[in-house]
């Protein structure tokens, strides 16, 4: 998984202390692939608070690079993985937020309005 599709370029790094961004395909000294490695590994330890909080923080990483460079836009991936987290632990609210969060960050996706319908009726 990747978490933001790039055109014409890699995408760019947000260093959280100094807030600069350079081209470097990394968030915080990390690839984003490490951070998939490193959230499905949480996951099987049981370590879910962790998980989420990592997931919050590359959410707000790609957010902020979205924002920053018009040619990056979001995929759904860390949304949906912690919207996951969120239904299996039975915290339907936040997983209602971190959907509609993804939906007007990344835009209409049919897979997203489908599963904020089926949250909603929970």
């Amino acid at each position: 998984l990747y978490a933001i599709i790039v055109k014409g370029h890699l995408p760019l790094k947000y260093n959280k202390t100094a807030e600069s961004h350079d081209k470097s395909g990394m968030c915080n000294d990390q690839k984003y692939a490490e951070y998939t490695n490193k959230i499905d590994k949480l996951k099987k330890e049981k370590k879910i608070s962790e998980a989420i909080e990592l997931l919050i923080e590359v959410i707000d990483v790609v957010e902020k690079e979205a924002k920053a460079d018009s040619n990056i836009f979001p995929m759904p991936c860390y949304y949906f993985d912690l919207a996951n987290i969120y239904h299996k632990e039975k915290r339907y609210d936040d997983e209602l937020a971190i959907l509609k969060r993804c939906l007007g960050t990344c835009g209409f996706s049919t897979k997203v309005t489908d599963r904020l319908k089926a949250v909603r009726k929970l």
